[in-house]
Order: structure tokens, then C-alpha cells, then sequence
């Protein structure tokens, strides 16, 4: 079973990154972009300063390095451990 999965710190150093699962790449890739808009408008409605386009780009490039999207597949095992095991292949958004 293949699933998606969205992992986004807050910054770089974020120890503890939410993370998002999801049935398909399309959930998982539209998640993430309301995700970055929430975040860049929110950083614009809270700036001392009045930003213009570039600036606002450069802070939605930014939230972009800090969100990671990869498939998962899920292989359960048959009375030879406690969980599943899961290969990944990751996605930089």
C-alpha cells in the first residue's frame, strides 16, 4: 500500500516537523501548497514593514526548502516483528 507522506518543520533546525499522510501525491502535493500559502500570508499580515513581490518570494522559497514529500510503501511482515516496514522514495518540494 502506497502512501504519501509530507514532513514540514518550522525551520531547519526544527527537531519535531509535522508530518502528514495521505493517499495520493496530488493530496499530499495540495496540502502542502495551502500549507505555504497560510504560512507566507501570515508572515506578510505580521511583518513590521510592507513587503513587495520578491520579498514575498523569497519567504515562500524558503517555507518551500523546509517541506519534504515522499512515497511510502507499507510491507507488512508475517509473525516476524511488532509493526510494518516501509521503503521510501523522497520528494524535495
Amino acid at each position: 500500500m502506497k502512501v504519501w507522506t509530507v514532513t514540514y518543520a518550522i525551520d531547519s533546525l526544527d527537531p519535531s516537523p509535522m508530518v502528514m499522510s495521505f493517499d495520493t501525491e496530488q493530496e499530499a502535493h495540495d496540502w502542502a501548497s495551502r500549507e505555504v500559502s497560510q504560512r507566507v500570508q501570515y508572515t506578510v499580515d505580521h511583518h513590521p514593514f510592507s513587503l513587495d513581490e520578491r520579498e514575498r518570494a523569497d519567504i515562500e522559497e524558503t517555507e518551500w526548502s523546509l517541506v519534504r514529500i515522499k512515497e511510502t510503501v507499507r510491507v507488512y511482515r508475517l509473525k516476524s516483528g511488532p509493526g510494518p516496514a516501509s521503503c521510501a522514495q523522497e520528494w524535495w518540494g
